[in-house]
């Protein structure tokens, strides 16, 4: 027997910002040193920092804005904030903005990290993954209760359904079942594949040129040995090379090893639970042979949940 699950009203998600709970942004000055902001963003497990400057904000600093302008072996020691930050990004105000804008907001100019301002002054930051976890509170028959799926034949039969159907939307309604979409109703990337002996310049110049955060490390063409992506890139580098991205490092030396995989056929539930519950953006998505077809990142998923609730309704 299917487990009821809850039906939310659209009203939900008029709430207002100033009645939602955001965290502080961590914000520096335009002439701050890249590898200070670097360990500010490692220290507060953080994907982006804020660049102020009296009480105004001048952009933003992501880790794609660092993986992508950075170049290996080069000294980035004198290199400052100011020169590779995403300048006047895009923001809401607190006290004219609901949850419903910055989630249309988000999901149309495919921002990860959103700044919140009052009068002008950056206070609060609120990102994707933030949004995903405040849906996954409202719904927790629906995600919360799935739970993330430790080994890939134990998931939710409902996810196997072949012709797996959205539900049909009730006006003003949003159903629990949404979130039991097979996650290959997404148009998911191809992955980026790697050999394990790769020097460190290959694969920061590999994701540079093809604009990409994630790539699988192979071994024998075969068999996934491991997962780099920009977060794990950027932060190791610093520990171990805080003076220079140094070529010589090898991929070995900073890849996450045995990633959580997913079947496609795995419902969102079971991502966003991971996703938000390990702070990871990005799922790799495996066939019955346990061989990697595609990626998927949190902003696909939000971005196909977004649509759906906001499309108009049916009359």
């Amino acid at each position: 027997m299917k487990a009821n699950l809850e039906e939310i009203g659209h009203d939900y998600f008029n709430k207002p910002l100033k009645e939602v709970e955001l965290k502080s942004i961590v914000q520096v000055l335009p002439n701050t040193p890249v590898p200070q902001a670097i360990k500010m963003m490692k220290d507060g497990g953080i994907g982006a920092i804020f660049i102020s400057e009296n009480d105004r904000l001048l952009g933003v600093l992501s880790e794609a804005d660092l993986l992508y302008k950075m170049q290996p072996g080069k000294d980035w020691t004198e290199k400052l904030v100011q020169e590779v930050m995403t300048v006047n990004p895009l923001s809401v105000d607190i006290e004219q903005h609901n949850l419903s804008h910055c989630m249309q907001l988000c999901s149309r100019y495919r921002i990860h990290h959103l700044p919140v301002l009052k009068n002008g002054s950056p206070l609060y930051m609120i990102s994707i993954l933030d949004i995903m976890g405040l849906i996954r509170e409202i719904f927790p028959k629906s995600i919360k209760e799935k739970g993330v799926v430790d080994e890939l034949i134990k998931f939710d039969v409902e996810a196997c359904i072949e012709g797996f159907d959205l539900p049909a939307k009730s006006k003003g309604q949003v159903s629990g079942r949404l979130f039991l979409t097979p996650l290959k109703r997404l148009v998911y990337n191809q992955p980026i594949f790697l050999d394990h002996q790769v020097p460190l310049s290959e694969v920061m110049l590999t994701l540079q040129g093809k604009k990409r955060g994630t790539c699988l490390i192979m071994e024998y063409e075969t068999r996934l040995k491991g997962v780099v992506t920009e977060r794990d890139l950027l932060f190791k580098l610093f520990e171990d090379a805080p003076d220079r991205f140094n070529p010589g490092l090898e991929v070995k030396d900073f890849m996450a090893p045995t990633p959580h995989l997913f079947f496609t056929k795995n419902h969102f539930a079971h991502a966003i639970n991971y996703m938000v519950e390990n702070g990871h953006g990005t799922i790799i998505l495996v066939d019955k042979d346990n061989f990697p077809v595609g990626l998927v990142s949190h902003l696909e998923i939000f971005q196909f949940i977004t649509d759906y609730i906001f499309a108009k309704d049916k009359a």
